[in-house]
């Protein structure tokens, strides 16, 4: 047994070998080609003297990934629609200019299926922007009830306490600005009626530090999001207020920083999440001055979870060092750059060049940003963003340079190999299901992912759609835990180099998104399985998660269509409110008309029975 472990093991190691000496494809700088021509102020002149932010996000739902940009001198900001293949078009979206703007999030807060926009903004509150059309948004701030002058940096959404409404957190920099030496970062409530109510206070936080990044991330894998703080100047006075972990209870933040491991004080700044080792478990990774008058001395902090909440400290162990003098990073991204299922590193550096760490074996990685082209320019960089912006497979960079257009590296060496891509669906109010978390299977790996919208790396929002690398296999496994709920998904031999869309149990079998499962989608369904295989647009309806279309599929969607219809009274369930609107319209022809043969009868009140639970 033990020779046979070794010797998989040695063909393993071998494998990552041989990829590792494998010629890497560079990426090509091509945002000028593609319609990107917004110019960022020069260093120190503009409203961002700490960075200006982007975010890459479906902003109109036709599967392509948008930018919006800020950081202009004028303050304008420009919103991109991608009109197919990484092909971007300036729209009008009646965003005013904001002067002192930082950072960009996109989220469906309101809950009517597209995404708006928050800004935050140094000096004054969040500016939040519902979307009423596709690129059309308004400014609802005021009647939002977002007040108060704030020091705001990145910026966020997700579900502080499991109502399933997006809330916003933001982080903010104590003392930065003159006048502002309380500013602390916050916590939004959405109430579900437009507006929000600051509840940072009663949230449990509301202590002084110095914040550049709140990350929300589930550390300990209870469905809730719990908070990671990146703060600067972690070990001078007068806070002397180190990095921060707080845990979810309930929608009350428990600060557990204390022996977690991942909590010192230095010049902490951007933050990246993922699961380097793949043990199961996130680790955490911020940016830092490479000066050696700080306790970290001149590295870029990784810290691995070894369990849950406690994480090392191991940049160097993983060749993660920072030979260039004088380096100064910001945003920092996990990403499998070349599809071969192992996350990589992304350094976003304000004056020298750029960083990419390649892992080239499991658990080490090699610096090779000049071979991959991703060495930067001269201007000033804090923010980055990364998607996949031509739906090829694979990912690339968006970056701001003080003094110059938006760079747009795109990706060539990933596209070598199998991926996958995953947009999901949400539960409720929760439309995207911003918290969930995945396992995906392919190729020996296990890879976690979480859905995030903002609050990773520095400014910016990551496009939310997950994507790992397969390397060379031809399907994949993926297990999914909604957010704050106890509902989950086995999906099996999921084919990959595909953009798939995950449906909760509730959305299953509603193929023309009417609402509810009906005789129409019996037709859909029909027409998805004479095709060969499970195909794009018909996820719905693989009820089973094998990616088949079967008997057993079209068996579970006629259960869901007669439940659907003995839901009397639409509220997802079918129980006794059911029951007593039926016999309340016993005889007529009204909405206890389940079967529609115009008179609700015994037959009416036998599939109500029937579908009850």
């Amino acid at each position: 047994m033990r020779f046979i472990f070794c010797g998989l093991f040695a063909v393993y190691w071998t494998a990552h070998i041989a990829l590792a000496k494998v010629d890497f494809t560079p990426f090509t700088s091509e945002a000028s080609a593609r319609g990107l021509n917004y110019l960022v102020a020069t260093y120190g002149s503009g409203p961002g003297f700490l960075g200006s932010g982007l975010c890459a996000a479906d902003l109109d739902g036709d599967g392509n990934t948008d930018i919006v940009a800020m950081g202009k001198a004028s303050g304008i900001i420009a919103v991109y629609r991608n009109v197919g293949g990484g092909m971007f078009a300036l729209q009008t979206s009646n965003i005013a200019p904001l002067s002192v703007g930082s950072s960009i999030a996109a989220g469906d807060f309101d809950s009517d299926g597209d995404l708006d926009l928050v800004f935050s903004q140094m000096g004054g509150p969040p500016r939040l922007y519902r979307q009423d059309a596709p690129f059309v948004f308004s400014d609802i701030t005021t009647q939002a009830g977002l007040t108060g002058d704030h020091t705001g940096r990145t910026i966020a959404w997700f579900d502080a306490n499991g109502d399933g409404r997006l809330d916003i957190l933001m982080a903010c920099y104590t003392g930065y600005l003159a006048g502002l030496t309380r500013s602390t970062s916050r916590i939004w409530r959405n109430n579900g009626d437009g507006t929000f109510t600051d509840v940072t206070i009663a949230s449990g936080l509301g202590v002084l530090m110095k914040t550049f990044v709140v990350t929300p991330f589930d550390f300990d894998h209870d469905g809730d999001a719990d908070l990671y703080f990146s703060n600067d100047r972690g070990f001078t006075a007068p806070t002397y207020m180190g990095n921060r972990l707080y845990r979810n209870d309930g929608g009350f933040f428990t600060d557990i920083s204390t022996g977690c491991g991942a909590s010192p004080g230095y010049d902490s700044m951007g933050v990246a999440v993922g699961d380097l080792d793949e043990n199961g478990l996130m680790d955490l990774m911020t940016t830092n001055l490479a000066t050696t008058n700080q306790p970290l001395g001149a590295i870029n902090p990784l810290f691995m979870a070894m369990r849950i909440g406690i994480f090392q400290e191991s940049s160097v162990a993983w060749g993660i060092i920072p030979p260039i003098a004088d380096e100064t990073g910001w945003a920092v991204h996990f990403l499998d750059v070349d599809n071969d299922g192992l996350l990589d590193v992304f350094l976003n550096n304000q004056f020298t060049p750029d960083r990419l760490f390649r892992q080239d074996v499991p658990g080490h990685t090699i610096e090779m940003a000049e071979t991959a082209n991703l060495l930067g320019s001269s201007g000033v960089s804090f923010c980055s963003v990364v998607a996949d912006f031509d739906n090829d497979g694979g990912l690339d960079i968006l970056s701001n340079h003080a003094g110059s257009t938006l760079r747009l590296m795109m990706n060539h060496e990933a596209t070598q190999r199998s991926w996958l891509q995953l947009r999901m669906r949400g539960e409720g109010l929760n439309r995207e299901a911003i918290g969930a978390r995945l396992v995906i299977q392919a190729n020996g790996h296990s890879m976690i992912r979480q859905v995030f919208a903002g609050g990773t790396g520095y400014l910016g929002m990551n496009d939310p759609r997950i994507h790992v690398g397969c390397a060379n296999a031809v399907s994949a496994n993926v297990q999914v835990w909604w957010p704050n709920s106890s509902t989950t998904r086995v999906l099996t031999n999921l084919p990959t180099s595909k953009r798939w869309t995950i449906y909760p149990p509730s959305a299953l079998g509603d193929g023309n998104f009417s609402g509810e499962a009906d005789a129409a989608d019996l037709l859909l369904f029909d027409q998805c399985a004479a095709q060969s295989g499970l195909t794009v647009g018909c996820e719905m309806f693989d009820f089973d998660g094998n990616s088949l279309l079967n008997a057993a599929d079209r068996s579970a969607l006629q259960i869901r269509i007669n439940r659907d219809a003995a839901d009397v009274n639409n509220d997802g369930h079918v129980n006794g409110g059911d029951l007593a609107m039926l016999l309340s319209g016993w005889g007529s022809n009204s909405s206890g008309d389940i079967n529609h043969s115009g008179l609700v009868d015994a037959v009416d009140l036998a599939m109500l029975l029937a579908a009850w639970g």
